[in-house]
């Protein structure tokens, strides 16, 4: 399970590192950062596309085509004139690259949890033959050690569920933001919240991760 949940902690990171570019673009002090953000989203894409060989080989090809364009596009100066014309095309171009990503996210997941659920079958397995005797000073503490165990398992499962709602939300939040640049409304806090977000998403996995 840890090598998947591995992959799933870099694909959130290119994630991460996408908003961030956005975020950049979005301030007018983006000149300074710019080539930096990108750069770390050049690298994490490439660190992406090697773990999906490795383990997602059916889904490589749709990942090592994963925001090509904003790559392309961050190849080239930006002028400050062109900055918000620069955010809307990495925006319209990403949209679909955006939920592609997020679709392997939350259909893998699926994975994760039939690795989970499996544990949870072996633990009680497991727990019913070994349980101790009745009357045993051993047999309370036996069973609440279980108990923990199996309340774990089942926080792990729901937390995944609600990461999946969360994921399958981020493509249309992304397209929202677009719309409110056209509508000239302040989309800077807003694309903080969502890589905040995603964020928080992914320290869940490293946490999962450290415990597998």
């Amino acid at each position: 399970i840890t090598p998947s949940l591995r992959y799933r902690e870099q694909a959130f990171e290119v994630l991460v590192k996408y908003l961030n570019v956005l975020s950049v673009l979005a301030s007018k002090d983006y000149a300074s950062d710019i080539d930096k953000a990108s750069i770390e989203l050049s690298s994490s894409l490439q660190t992406l596309i090697e773990k999906t060989n490795a383990v997602d080989a059916a889904n490589a090809a749709k990942v090592a085509g994963i925001f090509g364009t904003l790559v392309d596009t961050l190849s080239r100066p930006i002028v400050e004139a062109k900055r918000i014309d620069a955010l809307k095309t990495i925006m319209d171009s990403s949209q679909e690259d955006l939920q592609t990503l997020t679709k392997l996210l939350t259909g893998s997941n699926t994975k994760i949890k039939g690795f989970i659920e499996k544990a949870r079958e072996s633990i009680i397995l497991h727990a019913n033959a070994a349980r101790p005797q009745y009357n045993s000073p051993l047999r309370y503490d036996y069973d609440k050690n279980i108990a923990d165990q199996l309340q774990e398992i089942e926080e792990i499962l729901a937390s995944l569920d609600a990461i999946n709602k969360g994921i399958e939300k981020i493509p249309a939040a992304h397209k929202e933001i677009r719309v409110s640049l056209d509508q000239k409304q302040n989309s800077i806090e807003a694309l903080k919240g969502l890589v905040q977000e995603v964020q928080r998403v992914n320290k869940f996995y490293r946490s999962l991760s450290q415990t597998k």
